[in-house]
């Protein structure tokens, strides 16, 4: 029998087709698994390198079945410790008491998925916010399980919830603000906001301000001269702007305002609108008001007064020089004569105080003009003859000091008026008043000092070291005057003679021009 042509029969080639057809397919099909082992191998080390995402497996009865390396580095669990436990591990214990987990997987398997955002908790204890997906796997009708990925939004959370905490004190701060009225405005000069200080303020609702033009707040006149516009502005050119005026509230009714305004930058430098600071102050303007007219009617009362006290201390002055003509004695005719130069010299300091602009500050260069005209003419003194020169510089003193200093310079000027010119056709007194430095002994921090000289150009003192041992009465005046003003009297070198005062300014004295 010939079995070779028996290999070639149709029996023996179907035979051996039917036996390899079935090597083939379990051939492809390990090739099929490999190839399927392989995509899985690569989607685990995919899944491992993920770091921030956490990829979980779980059964239809949701037992965890895989877990990623993403997962053990946010729950802190190995795989081992987590393999064959119930997916209600990752909820926190009050989760599980609501029975969230049994809800997120009902709601997965009823629409396919079920996204949340929630606390987790961690293998130690802590917990984290994450946001999560659960996707249900099906193969038609049949539930294969479940995939869940999660991701770790703690500092997204933590990062809201201090935003939110923050928008939630400025509305609370902006809402139980009452004394002030809040008002941000946007770049187009709208009122963007409003909070309760702003509607006790003016009278308007949210509802009926938002929206509208900050001109609204200004009087007519005033948004006719572009006040609302150069507020604005000028907040944009100084990093501010701060200012006083009438307000009109809803009512019509006008009240004075107080008020900044600062430019809003966001972190890119770009403008974003204007925060508004408004206070009422109607009732300080009120108050003010009623002081200032208070002060000027005790303005008018005080000048009143120096003004009747002048006239009466002239009038007693008069009375001084009938009296002293009706004393034969020349020594007593010349005390009375005395008495009343000092008389005249207060006469004058009232005098300078009710012409003063400031009634509690005296220019003294001006007082000393017009006493020293007075003295020459007292004197008889013929102003042709006795040339007067005043040189000082500009000098405001308080009334304390303008008393004793008047009637100082009276003392001395009277005595050269007196002594200097006896028996000359002409002669010079010369009174300055300047700055000078302090001494180390005298010298207090931030205090000025002065000299105020007396100087003529008569034939000077006999005998300069007999001068301050005089028991004259005008030399006793002058002490305790330069005492009073904590000042030192000296003689002034040189022909004639020359009396200088040196003293302290006090804290409420200028001298202009200088910085005595």
């Amino acid at each position: 029998m010939d079995y070779t042509a028996d290999r070639h029969s149709p029996e023996v080639l179907f035979l051996q087709g039917s036996i390899l057809t079935p090597e083939q397919q379990l051939k492809e099909c390990q090739q099929d698994r490999d190839a399927a082992r392989d995509r899985a191998e690569e989607l685990q080390r995919f899944l491992d390198g993920v770091q921030e995402y956490a990829f979980i497996s779980l059964d239809p009865n949701t037992t965890i079945v895989r877990w990623s390396q993403g997962a053990q580095h946010l729950f802190g669990y190995k795989e081992t410790d987590v393999l064959g436990q119930q997916g209600s591990l990752l909820f926190t214990p009050e989760d599980r008491a609501a029975r969230a987990d049994w809800q997120e997987c009902e709601t997965a398997k009823r629409t396919g998925s079920a996204e949340d955002e929630r606390w987790h908790v961690r293998q130690d204890g802590t917990r984290f916010w994450a946001s999560g997906v659960l996707t249900a796997h099906r193969e038609g009708d049949r539930l294969q399980g479940f995939s869940k990925v999660l991701r770790d939004l703690t500092d997204r959370k933590l990062a809201d919830d201090r935003l939110r905490a923050s928008e939630e004190q400025l509305r609370l701060f902006s809402e139980n603000v009452q004394d002030y009225a809040l008002v941000p405005v946007d770049v187009r000069g709208f009122v963007s906001g409003w909070n309760t200080g702003a509607e006790r303020t003016f009278g308007y609702s949210p509802e009926e301000i938002v929206g509208q033009p900050v001109s609204r707040f200004f009087l007519e006149e005033d948004v006719e001269r572009g006040a609302p516009e150069r507020d604005l502005q000028q907040s944009l050119v100084q990093g501010r702007n701060e200012e006083e005026r009438w307000m009109v509230r809803k009512d019509g009714t006008r009240f004075w305002a107080r008020w900044v305004t600062t430019p809003m930058y966001d972190n890119h430098h770009e403008l974003r609108g204007f925060a508004k600071v408004l206070r009422d102050e109607t009732g300080k303007k009120r108050a003010e008001e009623q002081l200032m007219a208070s002060l000027q009617e005790r303005d008018l009362l005080l000048r009143e007064i120096h003004h009747r006290v002048k006239n009466n201390l002239n009038v007693i002055a008069s009375l001084i020089s009938l009296q002293a003509a009706q004393v034969p004695d020349e020594s007593l005719q010349q005390m009375f004569s005395e008495l009343q130069d000092r008389v005249r010299a207060v006469a004058s300091l009232h005098k300078a105080i009710y012409q003063s602009p400031n009634i509690g500050r005296i220019p003294f260069g001006s007082y000393l003009e017009s006493v020293l005209h007075d003295l020459v003419n007292f004197h008889q003194v013929g102003s042709e003859r006795i040339l007067v020169h005043v040189e000082s510089e500009d000098v405001v003193l308080s009334v304390e000091q303008a008393f004793p200093l008047g009637l100082l310079v009276n003392e001395l000027a009277s005595n050269a008026l007196k002594h200097a010119f006896a028996g000359r056709s002409g002669g010079s007194l010369t009174v300055t008043m300047r700055q000078v430095p302090a001494t180390a002994d005298t010298a207090r921090p931030g205090q000025k000092h002065c000299e105020i000289t007396v100087q003529d150009d008569g034939p000077g003192l006999a005998n300069p070291d007999d001068f301050w041992q005089s028991r004259s009465m005008g030399l006793r005046i002058a002490r305790l005057l330069t005492e009073q003003l904590e000042g030192t009297l000296a003689l002034r070198d040189g022909a004639g003679t020359g009396i200088s005062l040196q003293f302290p300014l006090a804290a409420d004295g200028a001298m202009g021009g200088a910085d005595c």
